[in-house]
This record gives C-alpha cells, structure tokens and sequence, in this order.
C-alpha cells in the first residue's frame, strides 16, 4: 500500500494543477478595422479597434501609431481619422490594461488608389498648316473615346504675334480637331506666351490636377495698354480659365496693373458679376487693380466684361 502512495500524492497534484489551469481567463482579441474601400492621397479614413473581453472586467487604453500620414483626431479613443499620405500606410493600436502575458497590438494595412495623371498626346512647334492632319485626328479619336476627360491645349505664340493672331491660331487648332460642339466644352486653351510657336495637347482623366507648362513665359513687353480677354469673343486667351491666367500674367509682372470694364445697367447683376471676378482675382492686391463700369447695353450686350493689361 505505501508503495503506492506517491502516485496517488502525484496524481493529486498533476489534477490540481490542471484544474487552477483551467480556470485562468482566456487572453482577449484584438482586431483593428479600416476602410472597405481604396483611399486616395489627401483622404481621411477611420480606423477602429474591437476587442473582445472574453467576459474579462478591464478597463483598456488605446495607443495608436501610423506608419506615415497623420492621425487627425481620436488619440487615447477606440478609432481614429486618419489623413492618407502617398504611401501605404499601416496603423497600429497597442492596447494597455491587458492581463499580463497576452498580446496586445494589432494592425491594419492599407493601400493606395494610384493617383490619375495627365497624359501628353502630342507636341510640334510652327505653323499649325505645317502639321500632318494625322496627328489632330488621333488626338480627337482619343477624346471621343473617353467622354469624361478634358483636354488641355497649351499654345505658344511667335514674338510679337497680337490678340488677333492668337485668336487665329486656337480657331485653326480647333478646326483641325473636328471635335462636336459639346466635346469643345471639354477643351481648356492655356496661353504660354510668345516665346516660339509650339502646341501640346494633354489629356486629363478626372481627379488628376491640371498639367503644367515648365517653359510658359509670361513675361510680357508691354508698352501700351493692352485688352487681355473679352468675354464677348468666341475665344480669348484662355477662355476656361482667363482670370486665373490673368492673375498670372500679373504676379509674373509685378509693374503691371489690370484694368476690368463690366458692361451691366443692372444694380444687382453687376455687382453679383463685380464679385465673381474679384473673388478670381483676390490672389492680385487690390492696389493694382482698377474696376469701371459701363451702362450702355441691351440685351446681350450686357452682362459683359473685358480684362487690360496696363503698363
């Protein structure tokens, strides 16, 4: 009998053991969520943390960390905003107050929407008749065939050519697109100056920022007062955009001034449009720019406005 003794001493001990294991807790779960779908540069999203106590009592704190980008709002909470960088971005959340020995991180990795860019179609420099029509129409088959683009058009000048020969020269490059009048709405001309005659044609897909011309001149030698754009023309320099390329042309001129000439015998329809246009140019102080109202109109004729350039 005594033999057997210390087996049953060591069984009782081993079932003892196996008991109090058991009824330790169960580590909690932790599991971080984000967004369902992609994110683009810029972009704030939330991302959550849910645990699951296993019945526990614990009073947790959160500590969150990002890869890259920024956490906006929501440090110390259960989910943060956080605000999207060029990269992927992985957030993390250490969770404080854990019984001791159980894991308490977890992450969410996600990854970035590429970022639409403009595409260049083409490019010549000279006279538009010198182009073979081939290009032109392949740029045209190219919009119609993606409806929801712009196209961007920058147009460079020879020296000294004046508003008229301008004017020609967009007439001449739209006329050789051959694009229908609702897909002309979709064309933005960009004046580039009179540095030598060239033209680019960039295509650009929605949410992609407009493309830039890295050798615009906008140094312009002016020596007497100069009508820049009016409204009333088919076309003007850029006729999308002429006040913002009105700005330009006067930061890059700082001795310069502008002079606008609104045409409206209405009290509240001329200062409605004397508000839309200071709004466009309140990037130009106000000490260089000069507004003149006009009241002989009718009809059509009102409603109009003209940007100078003044030396």
């Amino acid at each position: 009998m005594k033999r057997f003794l210390p087996i049953l001493f060591i069984f009782i001990l081993v079932s003892a053991v196996s008991a109090q294991s058991d009824t330790s807790p169960a580590c909690p779960t932790i599991d971080v969520n984000g967004p369902v779908r992609f994110i683009k540069p810029g972009d704030t999203a939330t991302y959550s943390v849910q645990i699951d106590l296993k019945g526990l009592q614990l009073n947790p704190q959160y500590i969150w960390s990002v890869s890259a980008g920024q956490i906006l709002k929501g440090q110390g909470t259960s989910s943060v905003d956080v605000q999207q960088t060029i990269e992927a971005l992985t957030v993390t959340v250490e969770v404080e107050g854990l019984p001791s020995g159980c894991p308490n991180t977890a992450s969410e990795t996600i990854f970035i929407e590429p970022q639409p860019q403009a595409v260049k179609l083409d490019e010549f420099t000279g006279p538009i008749s010198y182009v073979d029509k081939g290009r032109f129409g392949k740029v045209t088959e190219i919009v119609r065939k993606n409806p929801n683009v712009q196209l961007v058009i920058f147009v460079g000048y020879q020296k000294g050519a004046g508003f008229d020969e301008r004017s020609s020269r967009r007439q001449e490059i739209i006329g050789n697109l051959a694009l229908f009048r609702d897909e002309d709405g979709r064309i933005t001309f960009v004046d580039v100056g009179d540095n030598r005659e060239i033209v680019q044609f960039w295509l650009v897909p929605p949410g992609a920022g407009r493309p830039t011309f890295p050798e615009a001149i906008w140094n312009y030698d002016l020596k007497k007062t100069k009508k820049y754009y009016d409204r009333n023309d088919s076309v003007g320099p850029c006729p999308e955009a002429p006040e913002e390329m009105f700005s330009v042309v006067l930061n890059e001129n700082p001795t310069f001034r502008g002079r606008i000439s609104i045409t409206e015998r209405s009290d509240r329809k001329y200062q409605k449009l004397l508000g839309e246009i200071k709004a466009k140019l309140a990037a130009i102080p106000a000490s260089r720019l000069r507004f003149f109202r006009r009241r002989d109109c009718s009809g059509d004729t009102c409603g109009r406005y003209q940007l100078w350039l003044v030396p």
